[in-house]
């Protein structure tokens, strides 16, 4: 009670920055609670002091420092009801024009007549079609009294459906995401990309490096062993968000310590794609490829990484290299390494770097396979 006072004073909160941190912190502590009706005052007082706007919503929600005394818990729930809080609940809700199917043809006009054909042929749908087959031969018969009186109710309930407004459906959605985990992870991953959509270009580019620290810092180390994590649920956030690409030795990180393999390795393989396409076979490339391939070696899928080696600008060597341990023909590519790394050290053959640790790699994993200890020694 003492500690809602002290937060919620506005005066006294400006006057010491050192009390104001302090507070802040064991405030944020209250999120913990594991009652709802204990937690339920400390989520209103913080809602209460951000700023409404989207930005400020953000800022807060990137700033690491604020999440560090609830690093052991799912905090996107709190962040999720952050950007909820935010949004305008007095508006009526529409469905969008390009959701396929999302709006149907009603039934009744208002003076309770069959919808004319005219009216339905805008609708190219499969089900559409049925629809106007079925009012064309009703048409024909004569409704009985039950009848026209039950489509009358149908069109009261698709009159009253209009009037929703959006606190109709995004509040109740609101109090299930602050108790369940899989709720407000699905409900973050839907609603963080309308949230960035809706930002300049500016508040973008100031809150891209915050998002990254947010994602590097160490106090995330308790989420290692939890799933869903947070690092997880602001990843898949962050894919659905163009052209918001994060470096791949970030997502490379964040895929092998927070087991966030299956989102990861697909943000990574569509920006390498699109360098392939491109034929941008330079330094950014050649990250992609180092850090897709550490991830793939770790989950020992060795055909993908020769794949994408192959998708790079790779000598023919290297290629044939790559062949022969495809096909575990240790002998001969150990042969030919053998014959080529000399030349690599003479300077007599131009390779780039990422050729020569493959080059070293085959030639150390082809010796082990051997048991050619005495050439890894002489080698080493």
């Amino acid at each position: 009670k003492y500690l809602l006072e002290i937060y919620n004073d506005d005066k006294l909160m400006s006057e010491n920055d050192t009390l104001r941190e302090t507070v802040e912190e064991v405030f944020m502590i209250g999120l913990t609670n594991e009652n709802v009706k204990h937690r339920k005052p400390f989520l209103d007082s913080l809602n209460n002091r951000i700023e409404k706007d989207i930005y400020s919503r953000m800022q807060f929600i990137f700033h690491a420092r604020n999440w560090k005394p609830l690093n052991s818990i799912f905090w996107i729930r709190h962040a999720l009801d952050l950007l909820i809080d935010s949004v305008i609940v007095t508006d009526p809700v529409v469905i969008g024009n390009n959701v396929p199917g999302s709006k149907l043809p009603p039934i009744m006009e208002n003076n309770n007549e069959i919808l004319l054909e005219e009216n339905i042929n805008s609708y190219d749908n499969e089900t559409y079609e049925k629809l106007k087959d079925l009012i064309e031969n009703a048409q024909e018969i004569k409704l009985s009294k039950t009848a026209k009186e039950e489509l009358t109710k149908h069109d009261a309930f698709i009159n009253g459906a209009r009037e929703n407004y959006v606190r109709d459906i995004l509040l109740p959605l609101r109090y299930l995401a602050r108790e369940s985990v899989r709720i407000s992870l699905d409900l973050w991953v839907a609603l963080f990309p309308c949230a960035w959509v809706s930002l300049t270009e500016r508040e973008k580019e100031d809150l891209f490096e915050p998002l990254v620290t947010l994602v590097s810092h160490d106090f995330n180390s308790k989420q290692y062993t939890k799933y869903p994590n947070v690092i997880q649920a602001v990843l898949q956030a962050v894919e659905h968000c163009e052209p918001l690409a994060c470096s791949p030795e970030l997502l490379q990180f964040a895929g092998k310590s927070f087991n966030a393999w299956n989102i990861s390795i697909p943000m990574m393989e569509k920006k390498f794609t699109q360098l392939v396409k491109k034929s941008a076979y330079g330094e950014s490339m050649e990250r992609y490829c180092n850090m897709l391939t550490t991830l793939y070696e770790t989950l020992q899928e060795y055909d993908m990484i020769d794949g994408i080696w192959r998708s790079y600008d790779i000598s023919r060597d290297t290629k044939y290299i790559l062949s022969l341990q495809q096909y575990e023909k240790w002998e001969e590519s150990l042969d030919v390494l053998y014959e080529l790394l000399p030349n690599v050290q003479n300077y007599s053959i131009n390779l780039k770097n990422c050729e020569q640790d493959i080059w070293e790699n085959q030639y150390i994993k082809s010796a082990k396979n051997l048991q050619q200890w005495d050439q890894l020694e002489e080698y080493a």
